[in-house]
């Protein structure tokens, strides 16, 4: 039986590195990108910023006062969308199995290279053309399962290469706490803790019985992995299932006009994204969060279209539906489903010529020269 190998590659701090990229100052700096309001977020940080404590998830108020020389950049994710696009085209040219697992995160199956060029030279090519040609900080690891790999790959960082040999599974885990393997969440590692388990070792030692009856199901997987078995595949790349736009409010409204600006705005992102996808939606929903959480959905099917001003209506509608009770609103959100190849002929206005010209010079001015940069007027 021909042994697995599989790569995972990783775009160390992807979005810290991506403004780095543009803005050469940063450089050296404890950098934070997230966003600017209240309730804003890390969505990522630097190592420098990481030395004091900041970490993804973190509430940027808080990251402030842990690191008062942190500079906070707001994030551009069209930009950052480029760049793993970029990163993408050179996977998918080099690779003949792989999987984009995030925005910044691929796997590849690289099973029988060994017989050709060898599987360990053939990854650490391909991580030094990544970063030649964009200009990207990868770390990259090569093992028998994406388990490992994904650990590997963790513990090579930053800037790493690591190969954990096929039989080296075990003796490469057990040292390390259970937190590093993915799927063992906070709330398991904090119940493992209770029981005395915090490294991988005794995971590996004990039976799966006790894990199977406190955890179910994922405690029988925790098991496993932590022994180095995962026969999941690397997947593909699909066309996605969804795509989505929600925003939490800097402060609870019951504003209808900032709501609106809010509703149209987040249409006109869902259609210049269906349209670069070549997609058309069947199905919008609608979603809000009240102030004391309660988060009702409404949801309507439609003619396939990718166009901003039939989501807009539509969401409007759906806004009336939704929106019962005198209470103010949290957070609200679309999210376009049931995606399939855009046609045009039937999918935009009454003159699918007159309009398919008018969506592309659209979207080609706000691709040129930034996000929002055409609007229509109700966004403002």
């Amino acid at each position: 039986m021909t042994t697995r190998l599989i790569a995972h590659l990783d775009l160390d701090c992807f979005f810290v590195t991506a403004e780095r990229l543009r803005n050469p100052g940063l450089i050296g700096r404890p950098v934070a990108v997230g966003g600017a309001g209240a309730r804003a977020v890390v969505s990522s940080a630097s190592y420098e910023a990481r030395r004091w404590g900041v970490r993804s998830g973190m509430a940027v108020a808080l990251a402030r006062r842990l690191c008062p020389e942190l500079v906070l950049v707001r994030g551009d994710w069209e930009y950052y969308s480029r760049l793993s696009a970029a990163v993408t085209d050179i996977v998918a040219e080099r690779s003949p199995l792989w999987e984009k697992a995030s925005v910044d995160e691929f796997y590849m199956d690289f099973t029988g290279m060994d017989r050709y060029l060898g599987a360990w030279r053939w990854l650490t090519e391909l991580a030094a053309r990544i970063e030649r040609e964009t200009g990207l900080q990868v770390s990259a690891a090569l093992a028998t399962s994406k388990t490992v790999g994904k650990v590997a790959t963790g513990q090579s960082k930053p800037h790493g290469r690591l190969r954990v040999a096929p039989g080296a599974e075990q003796p490469f885990l057990a040292p390390l706490p259970v937190r590093v393997l993915p799927g063992a969440g906070a709330r398991m590692g904090e119940r493992l803790a209770l029981m005395g388990v915090r490294q991988i070792r005794l995971l590996q030692q004990m039976p799966v019985f006790p894990l199977e009856q406190v955890f179910g199901r994922p405690g029988h997987e925790l098991w496993l992995k932590a022994r180095g078995i995962d026969p999941s595949p690397v997947t593909p790349l699909h066309e996605p299932r969804s795509i989505s736009e929600e925003q939490t409010l800097e402060s609870d409204t019951d504003d209808p006009a900032l709501l609106d600006r809010l509703l149209t705005r987040m249409a006109q992102h869902l259609g210049q994204r269906l349209r670069s996808q070549k997609l058309a939606c069947t199905t919008l929903t609608l979603k809000l969060r009240y102030a004391d959480f309660d988060t009702p959905t409404r949801q309507q099917k439609l003619s396939p279209t990718a166009c901003d001003i039939t989501l807009l209506h539509t969401a409007r509608h759906l806004l009336q539906k939704a929106w019962t009770r005198r209470q103010r609103i949290r957070l609200i959100g679309l999210r376009a489903s049931d995606l399939r190849p855009l046609a045009l002929q039937n999918q935009l206005f009454e003159d699918p010529t007159r309009s398919a010209r008018l969506y592309a010079a659209l979207d080609h001015l706000n691709r040129r020269y930034g996000p929002d940069t055409v609007q229509h007027a109700t966004a403002l």
